[in-house]
């Protein structure tokens, strides 16, 4: 496991990234859970968070694995998204990732981001590509 430098100004979890979405992450077991609380400015369709902020806090998610667990870097090669629930700005999600697979040179993962009832919002299945990204 390993904290990374830029961290701190990552679109999806940095903390200092004023415009950032500033989701938290932890490690548990091999897997990812975390939680993000969506904000007014994040309005999509009538008046629920935008699903292009669902999409990128999935893949923040599924990043996080390869990031954090795995301990390699790389992007995104594949994400594939299911909305089930419009997700509501005043509801915290909590999210969660784990790996399907892990090869040479991609990382096969799944994420989801639910209410704390268990309600299914969405889910993502994704292929992150290990490489540099120098």
């Amino acid at each position: 496991m390993r904290e990374l430098k830029h961290i701190s100004s990552c679109f999806g979890c940095g903390k200092n990234n004023p415009h950032g979405l500033k989701a938290k992450f932890e490690v548990d077991n091999k897997k990812i859970t975390g939680e993000f609380i969506p904000q007014g400015w994040q309005k999509g369709f009538r008046g629920y968070l935008h699903g292009g902020l669902i999409s990128a806090i999935l893949d923040e998610a599924l990043a996080q694995l390869l990031n954090r667990v795995i301990c390699v870097d790389g992007p995104t090669g594949y994400l594939e998204v299911r909305y089930r629930k419009p997700a509501r700005l005043d509801k915290k999600l909590l999210l969660s990732a784990e790996i399907i697979k892990d090869t040479k040179k991609i990382l096969y993962a799944k994420a989801t981001a639910r209410y704390e009832d268990g309600t299914l919002i969405a889910e993502a299945k994704g292929k992150l590509l290990k490489q540099s990204l120098k």
